[in-house]
């Protein structure tokens, strides 16, 4: 099983996370898309997470000013 769950860089939580009470987690459910992204995030090193929370914020920047406009 081990081995199994380092196969799948997870762990026994995540397989059986529909078995668990999800709010003690995550309020939200995670879309399998939002997974991947979370995955790759994971993947980058300092300066690409920097990149990314950087686009990021600047987008919800963006979002919130045409939406109040």
């Amino acid at each position: 099983m081990y081995r199994l769950f380092n196969a799948l860089k997870c762990d026994a939580n995540y397989l059986h996370q529909d078995e668990l009470n999800a709010v003690d987690y995550c309020p939200e459910r995670l879309r399998y898309e939002e997974m991947k992204h979370i995955g790759k995030y994971r993947l980058l090193d300092k300066y690409g997470k920097d990149m990314v929370d950087t686009v990021l914020d600047k987008e919800l920047m963006r979002c919130k000013d045409t939406s109040g406009s």
